[in-house]
């Protein structure tokens, strides 16, 4: 695991951070050896927090070195908010919760409740994620060709533009470029949205309010400023949409109201396909959900079926 923070001093070094990332991540990063994800916000901040797998932590940061070495040598413009920390750890101890206890307690949050099942956690960097009321979430898969050289003035500049109206996150490893061939070769094989074969990243622009509940006095969400919060979250994507038309969605973190969902999800191909099999093996929806396979067909809230 890897982690840092810059901050930009100007809008202009922002952007320019920017591009260098998205560069240094094309040409060093975009490999089996790297994943998780990159945040953008409107206070000119880059946040990473990338996971490594088969590198020693030496290894890790020789290929972190021109990154930081560039940052460094513009102080001027940036300013190391987090520095570089690498943490290597034995993949059989990731979800070991006595190591992760001695070793990195603040990796996790255990489950201190009266009836929690010790040894129970979820990980700290999903603190935000837990007991939260949604007030948007989309996202879309970035292909590789937005990282050409001529178009990455045009991705930085977008990404910088979207994260004015809404801070969102970027995780690599929800995307295949730069697997393997054996591996590319599968993921042909899975009816997602074909674009997730070529794309470096999926883009995940969602927000909330933390610790409320519909119908607890005194704990209500604020329903107005969700309306509001989900307004910015789909202003900022379709900026990003608007130089990835085929982004599509990840059909476990997309927009709830999407209208083309089906596509966005499977793509075309793979959705009649899938939707021809769910009508051979479950014809009566014994297995539905929001906007799966065959929810069409279904009312909104599931229970009535069409026609």
């Amino acid at each position: 695991m890897r982690g840092c923070r810059v901050k930009a001093k100007s809008d202009g070094a922002y952007t320019a951070l920017v591009e260098h990332f998205l560069r240094f991540y094309r040409d060093s990063l975009m490999n089996p050896h790297w994943g998780e994800h990159a945040g953008f916000n409107g206070e000119n901040e880059l946040e990473i927090a990338m996971s490594i797998q088969g590198l020693s932590e030496k290894e890790a940061a020789d290929v972190w070195q021109p990154f930081v070495d560039w940052v460094s040598a513009r102080s001027e413009d940036y300013e190391i908010v987090s520095p570089l920390r690498l943490v290597v750890v034995a993949a059989y101890h990731w979800w070991d919760y006595e190591y992760r206890k001695k070793h990195l307690p603040k990796s996790i949050i255990a489950d201190d409740r009266p009836d929690g099942k010790p040894g129970a956690f979820w990980w700290s960097g999903s603190a935000r994620e837990v007991s939260i009321y949604i007030a948007g979430y989309e996202s879309g898969w970035l292909h590789e060709r937005l990282l050409e050289d001529s178009q990455l003035p045009i991705l930085a500049a977008t990404l910088v533009a979207a994260s004015r109206v809404r801070g969102f996150e970027i995780h690599f490893n929800k995307g295949l470029a730069g697997a393997p061939p054996e591996v590319a070769m599968q993921g042909q094989q899975i009816p997602m949205n074909p674009v997730v074969q070529h794309a470096f990243g999926l883009v995940i622009v969602a927000g909330g309010e933390l610790n409320v509940h519909e119908g607890l006095r005194g704990h209500e969400p604020n329903k107005p400023e969700a309306r509001a919060e989900a307004a910015r979250i789909t202003q900022a994507m379709d900026l990003i949409r608007a130089i990835a038309p085929d982004a599509g969605g990840y059909c476990s973190e997309m927009s709830y109201f999407a209208p083309n969902w089906q596509y966005d999800a499977w793509g075309r191909a793979n959705y009649e396909r899938l939707r021809a099999l769910k009508q051979k093996y479950d014809p009566n929806g014994v297995f539905m959900a929001h906007h799966y396979v065959g929810s069409e067909d279904w009312t909104d809230n599931g229970f009535v079926k069409r026609g």
